[in-house]
Order: structure tokens, then sequence, then C-alpha cells
């Protein structure tokens, strides 16, 4: 059984399923043209017209219960957002010696590892171009 015979064939929602029906311009029959014309609410008119029929499913208690995430407290969200607020990327707002170093020159306090795959990148995309330049000449 599918959401929309489930609704259209339980009593709890019967009525309500026909009224959402009738709102969207259609005069349900019976229990499978119901089921249909609830379908075909979604079908039409997207998130829209799910919200609708969930609103009116009989077990929307018993579902907004057992899902529903609790709200992070205040105090706990600023802190979260405290731990990303620097510009590194990393977890700590300190900086370690094994992570990321102070550039004596310029005193920036860019991560060395971060330089080193900078490094790799160019180089892989600088070899790329000498191989499809070599590939050129030697069509030529």
């Amino acid at each position: 059984m599918d959401l929309y015979n489930y609704i259209a064939q339980n009593p709890k929602s019967q009525q309500a399923a026909m009224n959402l029906c009738s709102q969207y311009g259609v005069d349900a029959i019976n229990d499978t043209h119901l089921a249909d014309c609830l379908s075909n609410l979604v079908t039409v008119n997207g998130e829209e017209g799910l919200k609708a029929v969930m609103d009116i499913h009989p077990d929307r208690a018993v579902i907004v219960h057992l899902y529903s995430v609790p709200p992070i407290q205040d105090e706990q969200r600023i802190a979260n957002m405290k731990i990303y607020a620097n510009s590194t990327g990393s977890l700590n707002s300190t900086t370690s010696s094994t992570t990321s170093t102070t550039d004596n020159n310029n005193n920036t306090g860019i991560n060395n590892e971060g330089n080193s795959v900078a490094l790799q990148t160019n180089i892989v995309i600088f070899a790329a171009a000498v191989l499809i330049a070599f590939a050129v000449i030697a069509k030529n």
C-alpha cells in the first residue's frame, strides 16, 4: 500500500483528503479515485502538494515526533560557529607547529602543507603542458 492509498482509505484522513482534492478542483468519487487525486496533486504541485498531503496524513504526529531533530542550544551553536570562524580551515584557532608555520620573510602565516599541494599541482599542470607541446610538435 502506498502513501496515497493509505491516506485515502484511512477513516481518520479520508474526509480531509476529499476536502484537499476539492480545494484543487477535483471531486473524488471513491477511495481509488481519491488516491489518484492525491498522487496527481503531488505530481502537479510538487513540494507544495506533498506538504499539503503530508499535513493530512493520519500518522503525522508520530512521524514528526520520531524524526524531529531537537534544536541546538544557542551556546552550542555559537561555539560551533567560533570553531570554524578562522580562515585556515583548521579546527583549532591557534596555530600549531606541525600544521602551520609563520613565513619569516613576510610574516603571513601560510600553511606549508598548502604550499606543497599548490606546488605539486603547478608541477602537474606544467608537465601536462609540456607533454601537449611535444605531442603537437611530433604530430607536425
